[in-house]
C-alpha cells in the first residue's frame, strides 16, 4: 500500500472550512487529499445551503479537498446517476427514507456505491459489513416510522 503525505491544514478560527477550501482551489494552491481543520467556524455551511452552528471547540469542522483520479470529469455524470440508482434502491427496495444530511445514511450510500460500482457485472452478495449497516438504517428508518 502506497502512504501519501498529509497536509493538514489546522486553523484556530474561519469563516468556513468549506470556503477556505474554495479559495485554496481558486488560487490553485489546493493539494489533492487536503484536509482544512478549524476549532471555530463562524459561518459554516451544511449541505444544500444550511448553515453548521458549533460551539468553538466542541466538533470536528473539516473540509477535505479530493481531485478524483480515478473518474475522468467528462464521466462524473455517471457518478451521480450511479448514487442516485443506489438511493432509489434503498428507497424502493429496502424501504428505508435516505437523508442525506445523516452522516450514517450518506456514508452508506458511499460505501454501498462504491461496493457495486467495484463489482460491477458480478453477482456476489453483499459483504457483511454493509449487510450489516443497512440493517441498522432499517431498523433506525421503522422506529423513526413507529414514532410519526
Amino acid at each position: 500500500m502506497k502512504r501519501e503525505k498529509l497536509n493538514i491544514i489546522t486553523l484556530t478560527e474561519v469563516d468556513s472550512t468549506n470556503n477556505y477550501a474554495n479559495r485554496l482551489i481558486s488560487e490553485g494552491s489546493a493539494e489533492n487529499g487536503s484536509v482544512v481543520v478549524s476549532y471555530y467556524q463562524k459561518s459554516g455551511r451544511g449541505q444544500r445551503g444550511n448553515s453548521w452552528e458549533s460551539a468553538p471547540g466542541k466538533n470536528l469542522l473539516a473540509s477535505i479537498i479530493v481531485f478524483p483520479q480515478f473518474l475522468p470529469a467528462a464521466q462524473q455524470f455517471y457518478l451521480s446517476k450511479i448514487i442516485e440508482g443506489i438511493i432509489d434502491e434503498l428507497e424502493n427496495v429496502h424501504g428505508l427514507s435516505i437523508d442525506l444530511d445523516s452522516p450514517h445514511h450518506l456514508m452508506f450510500v458511499v460505501d454501498f456505491s462504491t461496493w457495486r460500482y467495484q463489482n460491477k457485472g458480478i453477482m456476489e452478495s453483499m459483504p457483511r459489513h454493509l449487510q450489516y449497516r443497512l440493517h441498522k438504517l432499517i431498523i433506525a428508518s421503522v422506529k423513526k416510522n413507529e414514532k410519526t
